[in-house]
């Protein structure tokens, strides 16, 4: 006798296609990312890891600034930011006085005048 399998057909995993409720402030968003890299690079002229760097400043100040509770968002942000810095500057995972020299050396390399900024707030 032949069974036949009544079972449901499974379900897809994840949400519906076209769902952007992962894209809470942008933060996730592919069009965010490119366009703000985009502008940071005609306002700063950071490109390459530089462009990376600071845009990674800019993402985890918006995170802070429009959802400070996700702080699994910021803990992933400043872990992907953390890797910057240690790339870099070559500073290794575990040296944590060349990570705070590093550290310093990002305040400086990307500290900007206050048009500027004040250009890349406007954008």
């Amino acid at each position: 006798m032949i069974q036949r399998n009544n079972s449901p057909a499974p379900k897809r995993r994840g949400a519906p296609a076209g769902n952007r409720n992962a894209c809470t402030h942008g933060y996730y968003s592919k069009g965010f990312i490119e366009n703000a890299r985009r502008r940071i690079q005609e306002v700063t002229g950071f490109t390459g890891i530089d462009g990376e760097l600071f845009l990674s400043i800019y993402r985890m100040q918006l995170v802070i600034k429009h959802d400070p509770d996700n702080v699994r968002v910021q803990q992933r942000a400043m872990a992907s930011f953390m890797d910057m810095v240690r790339r870099k500057y070559d500073v290794g995972h575990r040296d944590v006085n060349d990570l705070a020299a590093a550290m310093n050396k990002v305040r400086h390399d990307f500290a900007l005048p206050p048009e500027t900024l004040e250009r890349l707030r406007s954008c």
